[in-house]
């Protein structure tokens, strides 16, 4: 696939090549490639009609789900920009952000999702800027931070490059979609081409059960997840040697809490990642 590939062009292509490949799990349901396709393919036609073009940004703002992801598809399939947002906000502080980038169209849990199926293909185009999440560590209002990179295949490669996230086995998110770091692990995974497996809210022992039960190979965690996994009765009874890299990032870890999940998952498994929403650099 070329590097200048957009993302939506590069998911429709992983579809073709293999539809029934499982493409995303959310709370006990696995949507394949070809039924998330049509899902956001049918979104975006809903989208366009509302006046999202190349360029328009479009507000996400829901809860972890499979429609989280589907709105994020369907502005890329148009060029679009997607800003995940916390359907948490407070109203003032919500209706502020959105002032800020005057978005073409808002997801949220009102928007009524029409059915999948029969509708025609986009023309390819691709996102100037492949997010627009809003600051995670700043104080007062967040701000919002729109990428310097276009939505291209290239782009996803770097990142699942440096990150250790390649697409063929199924990677696990466990925070909210609306963090910079959730939302470009689950995402990037599906324009590789992978299983994204993703949790409604964190729990540590469902967390366990999901890395066992799809033999997940990339964690994303926080050291206050870590700290709960690491001190859940039972933790020994679930599988994860099919980890290959566990991710932590956020926030500092404790140095024993780090020896521990050394000793749990391995030395060549975990990792930390320090870094920006703005990516101007990053150390692992």
């Amino acid at each position: 696939m070329d590097a200048t590939t957009p993302f939506w062009t590069a998911f429709v292509e992983h579809t073709a090549t293999e539809p029934q490949r499982p493409a995303l799990t959310c709370a006990g349901v696995t949507l394949t490639r070809l039924e998330l396709h049509d899902r956001a393919l049918a979104l975006a036609h809903q989208l366009k009609d509302q006046g999202v073009t190349q360029g328009s940004f479009v507000s996400v703002v829901l809860p972890n789900s499979p429609e989280f992801v589907i709105g994020c598809l369907a502005a890329w399939a148009l060029g679009a920009v997607p800003q995940p947002l916390s359907g948490k906000l407070p109203p003032l502080e919500l209706k502020a952000i959105l002032e800020l980038t005057e978005p073409a169209a808002v997801v949220d849990e009102t928007t009524s999702f029409p059915a999948p199926g029969g509708h025609a293909p986009l023309p390819e185009a691709v996102s100037p800027a492949w997010k627009a999440p809003t600051s995670g560590g700043s104080s007062g209002r967040p701000k919002v931070i729109v990428a310097g990179t276009p939505g291209v295949f290239g782009v996803a490669e770097g990142f699942g490059g440096l990150l250790g996230i390649d697409g063929r086995s199924p990677l696990l998110t466990t925070a909210p979609l609306s963090h910079n770091g959730p939302f470009m692990m689950c995402n990037l995974n599906l324009v590789l081409g992978g299983h994204s497996v993703l949790m409604p809210r964190f729990d540590a022992r469902e967390a366990l059960s999901l890395i066992q039960e799809h033999q997940v190979g990339w964690v994303y965690a926080v050291p206050t997840m870590m700290s709960r996994m690491w001190k859940l009765e039972g933790r020994e009874q679930y599988d994860v040697s099919s980890v290959k890299t566990l991710m932590h990032m956020a926030a500092p870890c404790p140095p024993q809490l780090k020896a521990d999940f050394i000793e749990w998952f391995g030395a060549d498994v975990v990792m930390e990642l320090y870094a920006g929403t703005e990516a101007q650099a990053a150390t692992i």
